[in-house]
Order: structure tokens, then C-alpha cells, then sequence
């Protein structure tokens, strides 16, 4: 399931605006961010490696953190590209994912 959140997220990296990027980018690197949560937005939204990114977090934090942390960036993506498109995230994840 974790696989899924971060390739899922991996899939619309090139049609987010930049600005969901950057604020996704802001909230992964808070304190209460899940463990692992900033390692994954690299590998899955920068370098479009969802692979390298989950193995990375599943060997450094554990499958559970690993599964938290793809869960909080894929809604983090949906919520905010909502706020900004002024689509419901129902559309957006019906017309994207």
C-alpha cells in the first residue's frame, strides 16, 4: 500500500504547479512530520523515484513510518493542489490518478 501512495504521488509530480510542490516540500520538513516523510518527498517528487524513496524509509524508519509517510505526502499533494486549483479532491484524483 505504501508502494502505491508514493508512486501514485511519483505519477503527478509532473503536472503539479510548483507551488503544492514547494508546500509539500514545507510540511514534510516539519516536526510532526512523519518519520521519513522529507527523505520520501525527495526521492518521489524530485528525482521520481518512488522505489529508491520507499526502501530508503522502510530501511531507515521502519515499514509503519514508511506507510505513514507516503499516506501523509500523496493527501499533503491532493490537499493542497485542491486549495489552489479550486477543484475538489475528488476530481482532482478522479481526472489525475
Amino acid at each position: 500500500m505504501a508502494s502505491r501512495f508514493a508512486q501514485l504521488a511519483q505519477s503527478l509530480a509532473p503536472q503539479l504547479p510548483a507551488a503544492v510542490i514547494a508546500q509539500t516540500r514545507d510540511s514534510a520538513g516539519l516536526p510532526d512530520a512523519p518519520d521519513g516523510m522529507a527523505g520520501l518527498f525527495d526521492a518521489v517528487l524530485l528525482d521520481c523515484d518512488a522505489s529508491t524513496g520507499m526502501r530508503t524509509v522502510i530501511s531507515e524508519h521502519g515499514l509503519a513510518s514508511a506507510l505513514y509517510a507516503a499516506a501523509a505526502m500523496t493527501s499533503a499533494v491532493f490537499s493542497l493542489w485542491s486549495k489552489q486549483s479550486g477543484e475538489s479532491m475528488d476530481e482532482l484524483i478522479s481526472s489525475h490518478a
